[in-house]
């Protein structure tokens, strides 16, 4: 059984999800919170698999509140849900130690996978914002270690695959 918090500031959206969820067999909302300081209570006082965060609640941003229980060491999984399709919350949301992104315009079935990806400690992040984290991967063109060119270290298939990723052609990648 995968265990969740749902963190929105949202009524409405929370209890939907909330309900939606319930109706899956292998998963159980425990929680849920309206706000970032809630959702990093409920994430040490319940102990969920999941918290599935949004990103602007009051009183602790999602991002803010994603940090916290990373650096509270909970083996809390955080799947961010969010209306913000740009690259800066993407690249802040990873940093501050969410294993996934999912826009709030997804389907239910990719949702319900996300969760279920990010429970097994997976990273899963929406195919249109990978596509954007592949992009600036390629632009970048190195790692932060020494200034060393990643893409060195990419046999040419590899770079290929990232390309069409970063271009949106999944299916071509494969």
């Amino acid at each position: 059984m995968i265990r969740i918090v749902v963190a929105d500031d949202h009524t409405v959206l929370r209890q939907a999800l909330a309900r939606v969820l319930n109706t899956r067999p292998d998963m159980e909302v425990v929680g849920e919170a309206a706000t970032g300081a809630e959702a990093v209570r409920m994430a040490q006082e319940l102990t969920p698999d999941v918290v599935l965060m949004d990103i602007t609640m009051p009183d602790g941003d999602g991002i803010t509140a994603t940090a916290r229980i990373r650096d509270m060491g909970l083996s809390v999984a955080v799947l961010i849900l969010t209306v913000h399709d740009r690259d800066e919350y993407l690249f802040r949301a990873l940093r501050a130690g969410a294993l996934g992104y999912v826009l709030k315009e997804t389907d239910l079935d990719e949702l319900l996978t996300a969760v279920r990806r990010v429970a097994e400690g997976h990273v899963y992040i929406q195919p249109a914002m990978a596509s954007k984290l592949v992009a600036d991967y390629l632009q970048r063109g190195y790692t932060e270690v020494a200034g060393v060119n990643a893409q060195d270290n990419l046999s040419v298939r590899e770079r290929e695959v990232l390309r069409l990723i970063a271009a949106g052609r999944y299916s071509d990648a494969y």
